[in-house]
């Protein structure tokens, strides 16, 4: 397995952004880190900071990398940085893609565990709490996520997703669908030393190789109950056609290690064949609907 780390990332936060002169920082280093990347989502990120600000569980940091928005995103974290300490922030002179910023935020965290979070989401108010008392009851399990509710982009609800519960269950199905909401997500930050970071190569699907990553090495789990709000917006066809593509190269990637089914290359191939045929949207409409019945 090769270990991702982009090096180049790591010197310049540790030449642009020493530890001692983040905003935001304290002596005491915090149990949870949350990492957000934003980028031009000025109309949804005070509503994703206020949700994470609002925790049931108060030991952590907010670090926002800010990823060359052209919108008025810098300045609502600005605003929010000021009035609140645990909020560290910073900020790309240029959009450098999502993974990139990711690693960014990776790179700063201090905290033993690392939630991810969007920032056009909402996480409920007892998210760190439980993911916090899961990991920390489950010494086996190095990331856990749970349920989400699908929204639009105007908060009304489509549907809600849950994932499969225990390692054996998440593993059975990795080859289909992805085993977590990527933003709901805590794992241990002790993982990064031995899988590395997201792979700013793909950029799209980046998460979905770490996961593959991060199962070779520890265990998954989800909790049953609803821990995320995940806002659906508009996204270009080429770029749902981009992701399907990555995700079909990644599973090949993996299959050999992970020792695939039949079925799970087969699947595989049926997507690759898919791609030809239908839409990407339709497939996501599809997806949606049949998801829980066929696998």
């Amino acid at each position: 397995m090769r270990v991702f780390t982009d090096y180049a990332i790591l010197r310049a936060v540790d030449q642009v952004f020493p530890l001692a002169d983040r905003q935001g920082s304290s002596n005491k280093a915090p149990l949870v880190s949350v990492v957000m990347p934003a980028f031009n989502v000025e109309q949804y990120i005070a509503e994703a900071i206020e949700s994470i600000l609002s925790q049931s569980f108060s030991d952590f940091e907010l670090i926002i990398v800010n990823d060359g928005s052209s919108d008025r995103t810098l300045n609502v974290i600005e605003d929010y940085a000021r009035r609140d300490p645990r909020i560290c922030y910073r900020s790309n002179s240029q959009n450098l893609n999502a993974a990139v910023a990711a690693n960014i935020g990776l790179t700063l965290a201090r905290g033993i565990y690392i939630a991810r979070m969007d920032a056009d989401d909402i996480a409920v108010p007892q998210r760190l709490e439980k993911q916090v008392r899961f990991l920390e009851s489950h010494p086996e399990v190095g990331v856990v996520g749970g349920a989400m509710m699908l929204m639009t982009e105007d908060k009304r609800i489509l549907a809600k997703r849950e994932y499969r519960l225990t390692n054996e269950a998440i593993q059975k199905r990795i080859f289909k669908y992805s085993p977590f909401c990527h933003a709901s997500i805590m794992f241990r930050k002790s993982i990064l030393d031995r899988v590395g970071l997201y792979d700013p190569r793909y950029r799209t699907a980046y998460d979905y190789d770490l996961f593959l990553r991060i199962g070779l090495v520890t265990k998954f789990a989800n909790l049953p109950e609803l821990l995320y709000w995940y806002r659906i917006r508009r996204v270009a066809s080429i770029d749902m056609r981009n992701r399907e593509f990555r995700t079909i190269e990644i599973r090949r990637k993996y299959f050999q290690v992970y020792g695939a089914t039949l079925s799970d290359r087969t699947y595989n191939v049926l997507h690759q064949f898919s791609m030809y045929v239908f839409p990407s949207r339709f497939k996501a409409w599809m997806f949606m609907k049949v998801r829980e019945f066929i696998i």
